[in-house]
């Protein structure tokens, strides 16, 4: 499957991988982990049941599961901001997870031309309202 399930080139393709790589915060479950165990945060962080879950997405890279860094509160212990789990939830129909990391990271015209993961802890409500919309095709 295509990362934005229209029909591109392997090329291309690799061209948006590299760039979503390069433009996101992207972290390990043993990096996570760490961070959690850093913080002030009594529970145990599993990002791997997270995924299972639904409640993030991760991507896969040279064989490695990554999760977005972006997506965390870590205000409360490295876990999922409530906005990314409805996001994910709401496109996981849409978008495989490669096409989840370049919607977040691609300007979004209902956003101001900004990046969802730019503001998904600013305004969680608008970046929600863009998912939806896509989720509707609009």
């Amino acid at each position: 499957m295509n990362t934005t399930n229209h029909l591109i080139s392997s090329r291309e393709e690799e061209k948006l991988r590299r760039s979503v790589w390069e433009t996101g915060d992207w972290l390990t479950a043993e990096q996570i982990i760490a961070l959690a165990e850093m913080s002030d945060s009594p529970q145990r962080v599993q990002p791997d049941m997270w995924r299972k879950k639904g409640i993030i997405f991760s991507i896969l890279r040279n064989g490695v599961e990554y999760y977005p860094g972006y997506g965390l509160d870590q205000d409360d212990g490295f876990r999922p901001l409530l906005a990314m789990t409805m996001v994910t939830k709401i496109l996981a129909p849409h978008r495989d997870c490669w096409g989840m990391a370049v919607w977040f990271a691609d300007g979004n015209p209902l956003l101001d031309g900004l990046c969802p993961q730019e503001l998904l802890e600013l305004e969680p409500k608008n970046v929600i309202a863009a998912a939806l919309a896509l989720a509707k095709g609009r």
